[in-house]
């Protein structure tokens, strides 16, 4: 008969070669994409600039945009009001808007920082392939900055967001599924705000104030958010997962203004930011081979050591 052993291969080695054969042919290709944005909107004219990057699938990208005649709140002590978005391809990022406004306005100053990461994973087997998608958020914080003295209910009042979603497609023309957002805006100044948090995972906030600041300033700050979630992609096709983080400021002016963060944009090796990693999980039939094959091994250990 001619098996692998008769054309010279050892049995155990040519067994060997063939389990190490059905691992490699159940590796999927996999991808990464990064992009980032920052866009200012003007009250005045109404225009918006913006500052997109990417997409790449290597090294890092930062997206800047500034308001001219402005000035940051909270920890940042010099320079123009900000949205700023980072990102690098090993999957950490982080935004940042944050903007002090002291002009009046009918309209509001809108700073928005975006960044987005992609993995993809394309099954070139002929079977059915499981996957796992884990994830690692750094906590978003909410912060509004007030001297004026407004409230939520003010005509013209501050509002600070975040947001955080993943969403996959499964490359079989039903198109994209949210599998996990969570989101939260901050509206309001220090005579009277709300926290609003929504999405499928929203998260509760511990509250921050110091009144005795330059601008009272008030806020809350967000745990981490981690997980993962697991799926099916089917032969031929590719799973495509796209996690998106947002943070915006919007403030009418009138020395008022306000900060919304997710992880440090001017650091990411500090700070996890976004992890999003994605990664094959073997088959059932799989696992059953390898079992096969220790067992395989065992008896002609043990046949070898009876002669």
């Amino acid at each position: 008969m001619d098996t692998l052993s008769s054309r010279g291969m050892p049995a155990r080695t040519a067994f060997i070669v063939l389990l190490g054969a059905a691992f490699v042919a159940s590796a999927p290709a996999q991808a990464a994409t990064i992009q980032t944005n920052a866009t200012y909107t003007d009250p005045v004219t109404g225009s918006t600039q913006s500052d997109p990057q990417g997409p790449t699938t290597s090294g890092a990208l930062t997206s800047t945009m500034t308001a001219p005649g402005t000035e940051p709140v909270g920890f940042v002590s010099s320079g123009p009001a900000f949205a700023k978005a980072a990102a690098n391809a090993d999957g950490h990022g982080a935004v940042e808007a944050n903007g002090y406004f002291v002009d009046g306005n009918s309209g509001a100053h809108v700073l928005t920082a975006t960044a987005s990461f992609t993995r993809q994973l394309t099954n070139s087997t002929a079977n059915p392939l499981a996957f796992n998608y884990s994830y690692l958020m750094n906590g978003p914080s909410l912060m509004l900055s007030d001297y004026a003295g407004i409230t939520d209910t003010s005509s013209s009042t501050i509002q600070v967001s975040y947001g955080f979603a993943i969403e996959v497609d499964l490359g079989d023309g039903t198109g994209p599924t949210m599998v996990m957002d969570s989101t939260g805006e901050l509206v309001g100044g220090h005579l009277g705000y709300h926290l609003t948090t929504g999405g499928t995972d929203p998260l509760t906030g511990t509250y921050f104030e110091d009144p005795a600041a330059p601008y009272h300033n008030l806020g809350y700050t967000f745990g981490d958010l981690s997980g993962n979630f697991s799926d099916q992609v089917q032969a031929g096709n590719t799973a495509t997962v796209t996690t998106t983080l947002i943070a915006s400021v919007s403030a009418p002016g009138w020395e008022t203004g306000g900060r919304a963060w997710i992880g440090d944009p001017n650091d990411l090796t500090t700070t996890p930011g976004v992890g999003g990693t994605i990664s094959a999980v073997p088959e059932p039939s799989t696992y059953l081979l390898f079992g096969a094959g220790l067992a395989g091994l065992g008896l002609m250990r043990r046949r070898r050591t009876t002669a």
